[in-house]
């Protein structure tokens, strides 16, 4: 018997071989989470012939992390690891062809071994809130500033740097606010939720443990990962302020998951560091005229679409508070009866900007005013 090799019989089985059957390796990348590498071959794979994840090491950096996983799908291998890459570090990976389940095309034909071969990292640089210190405490402001290395994993690497406009999170790039307004207008800061067990944007997870980390000094991992800390850490957040974000939904525990109420109390949170205190600082019913009139109806369309930017179906923006607000308001209040309405012992909103409601926003934006003293006498705290 005999096989033959590039044209010369050597003893064996009856396979023929050649190099043209062999896969040849084309690329080798991160995906943007930093925790997948994908080989991808020139020619389709045996998906029946997946290798045992030691037959991979991978290093980051030079240091060696858990391969947890491998899959074969058509002319690519995906090998998972652990702890994830970030943007900058050095990622290569070796692979040793086994006695059993090598990585072979679809006629049995194995691919060459690799040793340390270097893989493209896909990770982005990190957007992170910058400190900025100003007056009577930090600004949080969004500042995209990488240090040397273009590796940017804690505001450490943004303390230098001075944020180009001021305030970042105010005005400007919301699509359809009259120009006389953006002062008053709240940049969305996360424009995505997030969610456990689910596939989240990356950039939207870093901005979160960012967030999370550098101002509620949780001990988090800038990874855009939603891991199991991260969610943890939300719980606590959400603990903290229960009355704002699950009170609306009748909830007494913490679900981890970043969505509406969440959402906008972080969103009116970082526009707020930037706001006067209190942010609100008038009573407002229909018909009034003031500027008052146009940060209202931007809290309301942020509590509205939290994460989709200024909303095109959102109130206008005017300076008279029309009744279309007070509408939105009385909604407003319905959600958020606990720091509302309760405290009046109402079960519907009245849609005037008064005490309570005022409280309640000022509290959210976290610019919380003094205690309020209620017409009934009734002392009264929104947060």
């Amino acid at each position: 018997d005999f096989d033959t090799l590039n044209g010369v019989n050597i003893p064996g089985r009856f396979v023929r071989l050649s190099t043209e059957i062999i896969p040849v390796l084309q690329t080798a990348v991160t995906n943007t989470a930093g925790n997948e590498i994908t080989l991808t071959y020139d020619i389709p794979l045996d998906a029946s012939s997946t290798p045992a994840t030691s037959t991979f090491a991978v290093l980051v950096n030079g240091t060696p992390v858990t391969v947890t996983g491998v899959t074969v799908v058509g002319s690519t291998v995906v090998i998972t690891f652990s702890p994830a890459a970030t943007n900058g570090q050095t990622v290569t990976i070796s692979y040793a062809v086994p006695g059993v389940n090598p990585v072979q095309s679809t006629v049995g034909a194995d691919a060459v071994s690799l040793t340390a071969q270097t893989v493209t990292n896909n990770v982005p640089a990190v957007i992170i809130p910058s400190v900025v210190s100003s007056g009577g405490g930090a600004l949080f402001l969004i500042d995209q500033c990488p240090n040397k290395e273009g590796v940017q994993t804690s505001i450490t690497d943004c303390q230098n740097t001075t944020p180009t406009t001021k305030p970042s999170l105010i005005g400007g790039d919301e699509p359809n606010v009259p120009p006389e307004f953006a002062a008053y207008v709240c940049k969305r800061y996360l424009r995505d939720y997030i969610l456990p067990n689910k596939v989240n944007k990356v950039d939207e997870v870093r901005k979160l443990q960012a967030f999370l980390k550098e101002i509620y000094g949780e001990n988090l991992t800038v990874d855009g990962v939603y891991g199991s800390d991260d969610i943890e850490a939300v719980k606590r957040y959400q603990i903290k302020y229960a009355l704002q974000i699950l009170a609306p939904w009748n909830l007494k525990s913490p679900t981890g998951a970043v969505y509406k109420t969440t959402v906008t109390k972080m969103n009116l949170e970082m526009c707020g560091n930037d706001r006067n205190q209190p942010y609100f600082t008038e009573y407002l019913k229909v018909g009034d005229v003031s500027l008052e009139s146009v940060k209202v109806q931007d809290f309301i369309n942020l509590t509205n679409a939290p994460i989709s930017g200024y909303p095109t179906n959102g109130l206008p923006l005017t300076k008279t508070y029309t009744k279309e607000t007070a509408d939105a308001v009385k909604e407003y209040q319905n959600r958020y009866r606990a720091t509302v309405l309760d405290p009046w012992g109402l079960t519907q909103g009245t849609g005037r900007w008064y005490k309570t409601t005022r409280s309640s926003a000022n509290a959210l934006v976290e610019t919380p005013e003094s205690e309020v003293i209620l017409d009934n006498g009734v002392k009264h705290n929104a947060f």
